[in-house]
């Protein structure tokens, strides 16, 4: 059965109910924005640790591959920035595994994965920094989030709006990109 897409509605909703002050939901949120305005598939922005494997450095976000500019430059940080870029070291269409660079620009929308990451920059900076090295979407603990986790939300949000869970799961966050950008 394919997934439906999340809506402009649901991430609105999803942004009311976490509290971006908050190291966690701040790491779930910019998760979420970046999922849907890059159109990532969970396997290119968390790091899958089911079945207690470790997670590879070479396929989930990291600090290091997240960049805030401004006016097309590299910039100290996200509150000065006006785009994001993102490095997608491979993905399952990319047969050599060359990579590819992605950029948004800010919005100043609530929805904005600039905010997003402004947010979370303010309370983990580490993440770019020292823990550069590190999945970029951890929680308080420093635990990778997992596609669990983005599920159940979603899940929740669908069920706000109307739309039955079981039809939403973390590809949904890839659909509802696209279908926003197609509108």
């Amino acid at each position: 059965n394919r997934k439906y897409p999340v809506t402009i509605e649901m991430m609105r909703w999803l942004r009311g109910r976490l509290d971006t002050g908050k190291v966690g939901d701040a790491a779930l949120w910019a998760a979420l924005t970046t999922a849907f305005f890059f159109m990532l598939r969970a396997s290119e922005y968390l790091a899958d640790t089911s079945g207690g494997r470790e997670w590879a450095a070479e396929r989930v976000l990291l600090g290091r591959d997240v960049t805030p500019r401004r006016e097309g430059a590299v910039c100290p940080t996200f509150a000065s920035a006006d785009e994001v870029v993102i490095y997608i070291k491979g993905s399952k269409t990319d047969q050599y595994n060359f990579g590819c660079c992605r950029n948004h620009y800010a919005t100043g929308n609530p929805l904005c994965p600039v905010g997003a990451l402004a947010a979370l920059e303010r309370l983990a900076p580490q993440r770019w920094t020292s823990e550069g090295d590190l999945p970029l979407f951890r929680d308080e603990e420093g635990n990778p989030i997992r596609r669990k986790d983005i599920t159940d939300l979603l899940g929740k949000a669908a069920k706000a709006v109307g739309i039955h869970p079981s039809h939403i799961g973390s590809h949904s966050l890839r659909i509802g990109g696209a279908t926003a950008m197609y509108h």
